[in-house]
């Protein structure tokens, strides 16, 4: 039998959670099309067995209790090359996946976003972007034609809020998260703030718009949430995402989140942090890697981990995000190596 590791086989071993292994007798392969070499097999009587619904009713268990959670974005092209771009290879300990492209999305991938909830309790979510809207509009205004007019940016957002919102119920998503930086107020002049607070006010109307009439549905702040004038929808947001993929170190974690609660209006009992992955050339170290206490270089995940589970006075680490999870997907040892061993450190089972 073919190494099962490396095909992405995503029962056993995708995710050590909390007290969770499970042991399968006989052979078990994956055929993945194109994606690997193909090998004849049914999984059919595996997913239906005692012992797996037994495991999958434990992971449930496992995701609704209290422990480090596991975020993680995933690049989802419309025709996957490899199951590293798929949900359902994802470690099963994942407890919420953002797809960084929600729209158009096959219906393989929307079955696969049902299939996980309901099968594993793997919720899935999309970013609405504020600042790379901002970007796109600043482009926009500059490639106008002289004496063009330019559609008011207030326009423009309504109208990409009404492309995106919808998303969540067309294609069954478990909530949104609203990625804002924003900036501090206090230089501004009179006409920048009403500027800035027109905008603002008018994001987060929508947004609290869609929050009120999807109470089920999960609502993540990314970014700066301390820069929200407006902030009486905190209370109703399922964890702040604090994107720290760019520090170099753990140091960098802890000044990220004193900042975010340096104004004093934050909750302070849902963090997360990010990391971003390594690249697929692990040659290449402009990415996923942080100094560690003796000013090496090494891979970010684990030492991040490692600073999710380590207490801090004044805030609660909720959890973790992994930024391109699907680069951890490809490593040479391991099929989502450091990701796993990140879900171990947070949430260590014993050994059975």
């Amino acid at each position: 039998m073919k190494n099962i590791i490396n095909k992405g086989l995503t029962f056993p071993l995708l995710g050590i959670t909390a007290g969770l292994m499970l042991i399968f007798t006989g052979a078990v392969m994956v055929s993945c099309s194109d994606w690997t070499d193909t090998e004849s097999i049914d999984i059919k009587d595996a997913a239906e067995s005692a012992n797996y619904q037994k495991y999958l009713s434990e992971l449930r268990a496992y995701k609704n209790s209290d422990h480090k959670i596991l975020y993680a974005w995933l690049d989802n092209p419309q025709e996957a090359s490899s199951m590293g771009y798929t949900i359902a290879a994802l470690p099963d300990s994942v407890d919420v996946v953002n797809l960084l492209n929600p729209r158009d999305l096959p219906q393989w991938t929307v079955d696969q976003i049902a299939d996980v909830r309901s099968t594993k309790g793997t919720r899935t979510v999309y970013t609405i972007d504020y600042p790379a809207l901002e970007a796109e509009y600043r482009l926009y205004v500059a490639g106008l034609e002289d004496g063009a007019s330019a559609t008011p940016f207030n326009t423009y957002l309504s109208n990409y809020l009404d492309e995106m919102i919808p998303l969540c119920t067309q294609y069954g998503f478990d909530g949104i998260a609203l990625y804002y930086t924003g900036s501090l107020t206090l230089h501004m002049t009179d006409e920048e703030l009403a500027e800035y607070q027109s905008r603002q006010s008018t994001m987060m109307s929508r947004i609290s718009e869609w929050k009120s009439a999807n109470s089920g549905k999960m609502l993540i702040i990314e970014g700066n949430p301390e820069n929200l004038l407006d902030k009486s929808i905190l209370d109703e947001v399922e964890f702040f995402v604090l994107r720290t993929e760019g520090v170099s170190s753990t140091f960098g974690l802890t000044k990220a989140v004193y900042d975010a609660i340096a104004s004093g209006d934050i909750p302070t009992d849902r963090f997360v942090v990010t990391v971003q992955t390594r690249a697929i050339d692990i040659s290449d170290e402009r990415y996923g890697m942080y100094y560690d206490e003796n000013g090496d270089k090494t891979t970010a995940i684990p030492l991040a981990a490692e600073w999710v589970v380590t207490p801090e006075a004044g805030f609660t680490k909720l959890g973790l995000g992994i930024y391109d999870i699907q680069n951890d997907y490809f490593n040479s040892y391991l099929n989502y190596q450091y990701t796993r061993e990140a879900i171990y450190i947070m949430n260590p089972s014993p050994k059975y």
